[in-house]
């Protein structure tokens, strides 16, 4: 009987919900000073993910603009090519026309 009364005492026990004692002060400020630190943590996570997709988009943007002004560079080197006359090779001239003596 005894040993029946123990279980059951047990059993049910087991299905009630526990009840924590009720926390000291200390405690209390533990857990609140916790939770802040897990909000902080948390938040630092987010902000570094925003910065790496910053950076991220920061350098497909600078590898875009170094693409278009090698393209505008090589277009005005083009027209440029295109408009001048050809220019006279220092020394030419030497051999272009005899030098009064």
């Amino acid at each position: 009987r005894e040993h029946v009364r123990a279980l059951t005492a047990y059993s049910s026990a087991r299905r009630a919900p526990e009840k924590e004692p009720p926390a000291s002060p200390r405690t209390r400020k533990l857990r609140e000073r916790s939770a802040e630190l897990r909000d902080q943590q948390r938040r630092v996570e987010e902000l570094a993910a925003r910065a790496k997709a910053a950076k991220e988009a920061y350098r497909v943007c600078l590898a875009e603009l170094d693409y278009i002004s090698q393209r505008v560079h090589c277009e005005r080197a083009r027209l440029a090519s295109r408009r001048s006359p050809p220019e006279e090779v220092p020394g030419d001239e030497v051999f272009s026309a005899p030098s009064p003596r």
